[in-house]
């Protein structure tokens, strides 16, 4: 009956009419048997039969489609009077569209990273497996605990085991995995070139190609399988291209798989030993087992492979991560989307501010047909639900325009970011596919409806709180202006808008500062070169034989690259240690990037070539382990773990004489400044461990770079893993907190426009309010400045007070970037100063204009102003 009622409503009605006329005409018919006539019959059975129209109410309140019905009717009823309204309409969807669009654009990057699953079967039940010992160290495994792993099944269905590599492919960065040969059969992945890998592969020098690889590196050549490639200087076959869409389980896609036997060909080209944690695995639930009895179970199994450790190094504690997408779901991962959807929801919250307020003008200009509808028996709840099912209807057309800006602010966003970005860059930056899907479109779907509910209902409300006697003869008291709550609104979005723009500045100065800072380096003119021991003497010949080539160095870590790693340090004769980066360089380091000797003198040739355990330390590692003393012939001992002892390439400086004190240069990132304690050992240029090159080049340093990796591809191909100019590391520092500052700056100049709009709005609402007091006033004497001031003055307090709350909000953001960046001010008075005042003057810019209509009212015609 209900889905009758629903799809044959007019059928229905007419049954209902047909049933009830039946009833009547029943009722009469006995009348007239009793003898009275026709015309009196049918009087007395209408009157004993009662209100025919709330008869029918009944009856449809039986059917349970009243609600259903009522909404039609006020969808019908919405769109008939905003069709009358064209104007009004257009207004509010393409305000809310704006701001739905901005957020859908954050949700897609979002449901890329953490939301959309991996093309691979059964993706939530995959996930990377680690342990920790007692003191806490997390630890990956063995080469030979994948075995172990994959005979253990009790709770596990299958284990992979893998390891990131990095290589150049046709001379570009590249990004791939060390796979065991079950890795694609595990995952469900085929191929749609040639194979995937095999049993057979397991220590086979073959590689298997990404599809977007495929397309991008090999022009989607049908001819590649078999073609053979050089990786890390070593020779590679190609078997197969993966299926499209997959790119490995994690955030930076992949570009190639190799069988997990060849990892020591990416590792220094030296034999990966036995008891080397170098393997991640991946393992797979069995249907059933939750998380928690998975890491039980696999406590145990790691118990019996860490049995042979000592008892501080054994197993306890296992960590299952989920691999079901790009960035796991989880708290951290919520958190770290979360300032940046807060900024984002701040503009919807903008957007739905002005149109509450542009609802808040039109529900005062309805209230007589509001009125009226009271007055004829309505009630208020009933308006309610009418005026916000105008807004949901209103909200409707900004899904499309939402998600139309959000496809354009993606696509915008990436083609801006690649563009931006340093070139030396381009190739290490890799983003998961952003397209939009059936979520995102839910997203902007649910926002839309969500907003206009949200922005309707306070209009709603306060629209329907007028007394009827006023309404219906359209006059209206104080109570009934939703001045206020306009009021409000602006304040807000002055506030919101303060917020963004002084937070914006904050940034900008940043990034001005960073790019401005003295790194204490030579940077302009510095190619850096990642060599393969085992390539390091053709590439040397080849560097030695170059014109572009002035001077060259060795190091084991660049500088600017935060990588560099940290040990203990003890003054000898004291108990004091301190934490100090450390980096293994040759003596010409210092002279390629410009590094003072403040004190003492740098390494000498015999030391350089001995690896004699000697140590330069900067200034500030000086007046951290000897204040106020010369550290010149003072020894140092270094604080080694047992585990690696053995192989810990810091084991010959254990014990180490101070030789000289370099000057304070900034070595891991812009941002964390000079004064870092840093110590310098001995290595030589032809040594293994210095596999890092640094050539100070003559002539155009892009140019040089270009020329010179030309030059290494045709005497060593593949040898090279990596060239980069040093100023690309400092472009690179200081590049995210632009990215930053461009979000901010974007976010605020709409948020500003939205402010300008919602702060005119009001003004132009409150001096069309006051044009008779205004008109009373000029009438008195009033100048045009007094009104002026008037008008201005209200509009300047509110533009005072909502800055007033954005800058108290704002200060607690900049704590917050302070307590993260080392090198910004908690309060930077100039950002703040200057982002305040122009808000305050795009507000009063904005007022100006309908105060300047209010100056010039005509008293006569104002008093006659209804």
């Amino acid at each position: 009956l209900r889905a009758k009622a629903l799809v044959s409503r007019q059928r229905t009605e007419q049954e209902l009419a047909d049933e009830l006329d039946f009833h009547i005409e029943m009722q009469a018919r006995k009348h007239r048997d009793a003898g009275l006539d026709a015309a009196e019959a049918t009087r007395l059975a209408r009157l004993e039969f009662g209100n025919v129209e709330l008869v029918k109410e009944d009856a449809r309140d039986v059917r349970g489609i009243r609600s259903l019905e009522e909404f039609g009717r006020d969808v019908r009823y919405a769109v008939r009077a905003l069709r009358r309204a064209p104007t009004f309409a257009i207004a509010v969807g393409l305000t809310i569209g704006l701001g739905v669009g901005i957020n859908t654009s954050v949700f897609t990057v979002f449901n890329a990273y953490v939301l959309r699953p991996f093309d691979v079967r059964d993706p939530y039940s995959l996930y990377s497996l680690q342990w920790s010992d007692r003191p806490g160290h997390v630890h990956e495994f063995r080469l030979t605990d994948y075995d172990v792993l994959r005979r253990s099944n009790a709770a596990i269905s299958d284990v992979a085991a893998y390891r990131p590599v990095t290589a150049r492919l046709n001379t570009v960065a590249a990004t791939g995995d060390a796979v065991s040969e079950n890795f694609f059969g595990m995952l469900g992945v085929r191929s749609s070139v040639g194979r995937t890998l095999v049993t057979e592969d397991r220590a086979t020098p073959v590689v298997v190609l990404s599809h977007a690889a495929w397309r991008t590196r090999f022009g989607g050549d049908s001819n590649v399988v078999g073609r053979r490639i050089f990786l890390r200087g070593y020779p590679f076959q190609i078997v197969g291209v993966a299926q499209p869409g997959f790119e490995g389980l994690f955030k930076k896609p992949r570009d190639f798989w190799v069988p997990l036997g060849m990892l020591d060909k990416f590792d220094a080209g030296d034999p990966v030993a036995p008891s080397r944690e170098l393997i991640s695995m991946l393992v797979r639930l069995n249907p059933g087992v939750f998380e928690a009895q998975g890491r039980t179970f696999l406590f145990s199994t790691l118990q019996t492979l860490t049995a042979d450790l000592p008892d501080t190094s054994r197993v306890a504690r296992v960590f299952l991560s989920s691999r079901a997408s790009a960035i796991p779901p989880s708290f951290r991962s919520y958190l770290a989307f979360a300032p940046l959807a807060v900024a984002f929801a701040l503009i919807l919250a903008l957007a739905c501010a002005n149109v509450a307020n542009m609802l808040l003008a039109r529900g005062f200009a309805r209230q007589r047909e509001l009125g009226i509808r009271l007055a004829l028996g309505a009630e208020r709840a009933r308006l309610v639900r009418q005026l916000i099912t105008e807004s949901i209807v209103l909200a409707l057309p900004a899904v499309a325009v939402g998600f139309a800006i959000s496809w354009l602010a993606v696509d915008v966003g990436v083609r801006t970011l690649f563009a931006t970005l340093p070139a030396d860059l381009t190739a290490f930056v890799r983003l998961v596919p952003l397209h939009p899907d059936a979520r995102v479109a839910a997203f902007a779907f649910v926002a839309s409806v969500v907003s206009a509910v949200l922005f309707g209902l306070v209009p709603s409300l306060q629209a329907t709180r007028l007394s009827v006697v006023q309404a219906t003869r359209g006059t209206f008291s104080a109570n009934a202006s939703p001045t206020r709550l306009r009021t409000a609104l602006v304040v807000g979005q002055i506030a919101i808008a303060s917020l963004l723009l002084i937070t914006a500045s904050v940034l900008l100065r940043e990034a001005a500062r960073l790019g401005r800072a003295d790194v204490g380096l030579r940077t302009r003119d510095v190619v850096t070169i990642e060599v393969q021991d085992k390539s390091r003497t053709a590439v040397l010949a080849a560097l030695t034989g170059s014109r572009l080539a002035d001077t060259i160095a060795a190091a084991a870590m660049l500088p600017l690259d935060m990588r560099f790693p940290i040990v203990s340090v003890t003054p000898v004769g004291d108990s004091t240690t301190v934490d100090v980066m450390y980096n293994r360089v040759s003596r010409s380091y210092f002279d390629v990037l410009k590094i003072g000797i403040t004190n003492g003198r740098g390494f000498t040739l015999q030391e350089e070539e001995s690896s004699s355990p000697s140590v330069v330390v900067s200034e500030s590692a000086a007046r951290r382990l000897w204040p106020g003393a010369n550290p010149i012939g003072r020894s140092i001992r270094l604080r080694l773990r047992d585990v690696n002892r053995d192989t810990d390439p810091l084991s010959h400086y254990q014990d180490a004489r101070v030789v000289g004190v370099a000057r304070d240069v900034v070595v891991n990132a812009v941002e964390y400044g000079k004064d870092r304690p840093v110590m310098y050992f001995p290595t030589s240029i032809e040594a293994a461990g210095g596999c890092c090159l640094l050539v100070r080049v003559r002539g155009d340093p892009a140019a040089a770079r270009r020329e010179l990796d030309a030059n290494f591809e045709r005497a060593v191909p593949g040898g090279v893993d990596r060239i980069d100019r040093l100023d690309t590391f400092v472009a690179g520092a200081v590049y995210p907190y632009r990215v930053a500052y461009w979000v901010s700056l974007a976010l605020g100049l709409i948020a500003l426009g939205l402010t300008i709009v919602g702060v005119y709005g009001v003004v132009a609402y409150v001096v069309g309010q006051r044009t008779q007091e205004i008109g009373v006033r000029i009438a008195l004497g009033a100048t045009t400045r007094d009104v002026l001031h008037l008008v201005l003055g209200q509009s300047l307090r509110h533009a005072l007070i909502g800055g007033a709350i954005g800058v108290v909000m704002a200060l607690g953001v900049a704590r917050v970037l302070a307590s993260n960046i080392e090198s910004m001010p908690a309060f930077d008075i100039v950002a703040f100063g200057s982002a305040f005042s122009f808000v305050l003057l795009a507000c009063m810019i904005a007022a100006f204009v309908p105060s300047r209509r209010a100056a010039r009212i005509d008293p006569t015609a104002a008093l006659r102003h209804d």
